[in-house]
């Protein structure tokens, strides 16, 4: 599809046009006559952060009951490869352009960021013109060896930290916990009394929903009540269908999995079934 012709300067002055405040920051946005959408966000440190609303193949929807109806949309494979025809390609199809469902980016390691509104405004242009997705991806740092060393370096840390974190709340909890509690620890501290009340609800009323009230409570090391359960009994469910439990594991073999997994010590190795 030929691109619209945009100036910097006329797109520049929509997106300060746009400009409002979302938690805190400006944002702004460009929508471009052939349905393109780009947003741009000043940062704190005063760069702009930017990217392309784009369609990834989902349609929306609303009931005449009011309940949505979700649709792949059989033309995107098609149509994906011309981002200024996309939206024209899926009205030609018989598709609304407000059914179209599109998605961002968010923030990375790898996130690029513009000096200004009018670079942010030139990008865009260019992204017209040349009928290409705006990169939100900054590729000479993901190239640069001496960053990826920084950030290796940086993980290592992140890592060690949380192991010396969930060593010293396992070994915390040993201690001051008793019975079934005992080496067993939320995220941030110790099992809450409420946390544990749940617990217990189940283990001497095992029912639907004692089940349901405890199964994602972190019970170690970020893992949940169903993830243990997971980790014993390879029939658990790994998803629920109108959040509604097939069955629910036996009250026993949870109290004696509880209880191994409380004496273990942490396991940065193992993964569970689900996270």
């Amino acid at each position: 599809m030929n691109a619209p012709a945009y100036s910097k300067e006329f797109v520049a002055a929509a997106l300060r046009r746009s400009a409002k405040i979302e938690n805190g920051q400006r944002e702004m946005e460009f929508t471009a006559i052939n349905g393109r959408m780009f947003l741009l966000r000043e940062e704190d440190d005063g760069r702009y952060f930017a990217c392309e609303m784009i369609p990834f193949g989902r349609l929306y929807y609303e009931r005449p009951d009011g309940n949505h109806l979700y649709v792949d949309w059989s033309g995107h494979e098609a149509a994906k490869s011309d981002p200024n025809g996309y939206v024209a390609a899926a009205e030609a199809a018989g598709v609304p352009r407000e059914a179209i469902i599109s998605g961002g980016a968010g923030y990375g390691v790898y996130t690029r960021y513009l000096s200004s509104i009018d670079e942010a405004a030139q990008e865009f242009v260019r992204c017209i013109l040349d009928n290409e997705r705006y990169d939100d991806i900054d590729r000479a740092k993901m190239a640069d060896p001496e960053y990826n060393e920084k950030l290796r370096q940086s993980e290592e840390q992140v890592s060690r930290d949380y192991r010396a974190h969930e060593q010293a709340a396992h070994e915390h909890s040993t201690e001051t916990e008793f019975g079934l509690f005992k080496g067993l620890h939320g995220m941030m501290g110790p099992l809450s009394e409420g946390a544990k009340q749940r617990l217990l609800s189940f283990f001497n009323s095992p029912s639907h929903d004692t089940w349901d009230d405890c199964a994602r409570i972190m019970v170690k090391g970020g893992k949940t009540m169903w993830q243990l359960w997971g980790d014993v009994d390879p029939s658990a469910p790994r998803s629920l269908e109108n959040d509604v439990w097939p069955n629910i594991p036996d009250a026993d073999m949870m109290r004696s999995a509880l209880r191994a997994f409380g004496d273990a010590a942490p396991d940065f190795e193992g993964r569970s079934r689900r996270f």
